[in-house]
């Protein structure tokens, strides 16, 4: 079963949930053996919070469930992302068209 991420990019503005929204995107695109998971973005959270404690300060990340994380900064909500399955639904163009 395939996995795609879901964004959720509130208004308030940061470069890390910019940075993050970009590598779920692009993930959402590889193969499934390829794909980031949750506990590598938020490890890459952690690392960019201890490079840059300035910028990043307040940051939190809030694990909902297995398949969900909010980050926020400041008590405001930055990005939201979901893991959810992916699934494909036949269209008329996947059918075979009659010959009238």
């Amino acid at each position: 079963m395939t996995t795609i991420y879901r964004i959720t990019r509130f208004p308030k503005s940061s470069t890390i949930a910019d940075a993050i929204a970009m590598i779920c995107a692009k993930s959402n695109g590889m193969n499934e053996g390829e794909k980031i998971t949750l506990e590598q973005i938020e490890g890459y959270i952690a690392c960019e919070t201890i490079i840059y404690p300035f910028i990043n300060r307040m940051l939190s990340v809030t694990k909902i469930n297995d398949c969900q994380i909010l980050i926020d900064q400041d008590c405001e909500p930055l990005l939201e992302i979901i893991q959810e399955p992916e699934f494909s639904v036949p269209t008329l163009d996947t059918y075979d068209q009659s010959a009238n």
